[in-house]
């Protein structure tokens, strides 16, 4: 009685390492920790082998992938790869009905069908057996099981709580290396992506700013010969175009270059602190406009970002509330947070001249924007900034009203503690 207590006390202990073992195991640490396993439930259960087999139901065959040998039994791993599974059809059908496989005595293998699994084994020199199949999620992968070699055995209960318990954390393990090779092919493919569309920003920023660039040069030839024609509409036209395409070439460069170089520099940072910079920075171009900047965020917030970004992104909302301030009232722009979830919303508001959303929603932030430029070009720092924002884990939205302004609310991943 005393035996068989120790003995459940010790199987209890196996089946315990064995589960904590594969929970969260190091992936590169697998493979010794399967032979180290295959090991010690072997001799624990008094098996001669212990092993592993893959099943590849596309090419119908199955292949002995790992395997721990008692002293003096030969190893067989060798002689198992590639396996036609017609060959073990008795043992495959089994297991694809989620069963374990018994075999207290090969001689008891007599059926036609039986006979080429009783050759395999009986070349193997096996006596007693037991198989337990590996499913994972209803489609059967492999199998793993207990051989003896020196005398026959009959396999009990503990030997298939064993094996099943090890069988279900090898399937678990798997599952752990596809997804971690799917997320490395994913990520490889995003790496070579964003490579090739940083090569193509700057050959298309080369090539293209090399045509803007000979262009002017050609115009201010054209101005030093006949300085007159200057004055035609057209020549202007072609001046302004030629200035306006190296503008977008390079703010197409920057673009490119935010997206692929944000990744993995994302640090927690004092929101408030960026803010007060932010302020400083723009003060000249209010106190110019007399823009009055009300800055309400008396809390301190930390968010996940870039701090070279935030300082851009408030800058660029900021110098935009100051340049549609509206000359008919006392401007300001107000700025205060709210927190929605796990986002930390930055709100700019001024009472400009607003925004026709009706007609400019859409196109607010694209690069070639122009709602109500005093000077008829595009407002491309919004493309940079939803860019930075966005960039950064953000997002960016706005609420407006001609002539009684707007509201630009900057959406930033929130670090509560």
């Amino acid at each position: 009685m005393e035996r068989e207590n120790a003995r459940q006390t010790a199987l209890q202990q196996l089946l315990i390492k064995i589960a904590s073992t594969y929970i969260n195991i190091d992936l590169d640490k697998v493979d010794s920790a399967i032979d180290e396993s295959l090991k010690e439930m072997a001799e624990f259960v008094g098996a001669d082998r212990a092993y592993i087999f893959d099943y590849n139901i596309e090419s119908d065959q199955s292949t002995n992938t790992y395997e721990w040998c008692a002293p003096g039994v030969s190893s067989e791993k060798d002689n198992l790869q590639n396996i036609p599974i017609d060959r073990i059809r008795v043992l495959a059908r089994k297991h694809a009905q989620g069963h374990p496989f018994y075999l207290n005595n090969v001689d008891s293998l007599v059926k036609p069908e039986e006979k080429e699994l009783k050759n395999i084994l009986t070349n193997q020199g096996v006596q007693s057996m037991i198989t337990v199949p590996m499913i994972n999620e209803d489609q059967l992968i492999g199998f793993v099981g207990f051989e003896s070699v020196n005398q026959k055995k009959t396999y009990t209960e503990s030997e298939l709580a064993i094996l099943t318990i090890f069988a279900n954390m090898l399937v678990n393990v798997k599952k752990r290396i596809q997804k971690e090779s799917k997320l490395h092919s994913l990520l490889q493919i995003s790496g070579d992506q964003n490579d090739r569309l940083k090569n193509f920003a700057h050959i298309l920023s080369y090539n293209v700013r090399s045509h803007a660039s000979n262009i002017s040069m050609i115009l201010d030839l054209i101005y030093n010969e006949y300085p007159e024609l200057a004055e035609l509409e057209l020549i202007e036209l072609l001046s302004n175009s030629a200035d306006n395409l190296s503008g977008t070439i390079g703010q197409l460069n920057e673009v490119v270059q935010i997206n692929t170089s944000a990744k993995g520099r994302l640090e927690v940072l004092n929101l408030n602190e960026i803010i007060e910079r932010a302020i400083d920075n723009i003060s000249p171009a209010a106190s110019k406009k007399q823009v009055r900047i009300i800055n309400m965020i008396m809390d301190r917030f930390e968010v996940y970002g870039i701090s070279s970004y935030l300082e851009n992104i408030f800058n660029s909302i900021l110098l935009n509330a100051i340049k549609y301030s509206s000359e008919e009232r006392d401007s300001f722009v107000k700025l205060y947070c709210l927190v929605q979830g796990k986002y930390v919303v930055l709100c700019f508001e001024d009472n400009g001249i607003g925004i026709d959303l009706d007609k400019q929603e859409f196109d607010i932030f694209g690069i070639s924007t122009s709602f109500k430029e005093n000077n008829g070009k595009g407002n491309t720092d919004l493309f940079i900034t939803k860019n930075q924002v966005e960039a950064i884990g953000g997002r960016i939205e706005v609420e407006s009203t001609i002539d009684k302004g707007s509201t630009f609310k900057i959406f930033l991943r929130y670090e509560e503690n």
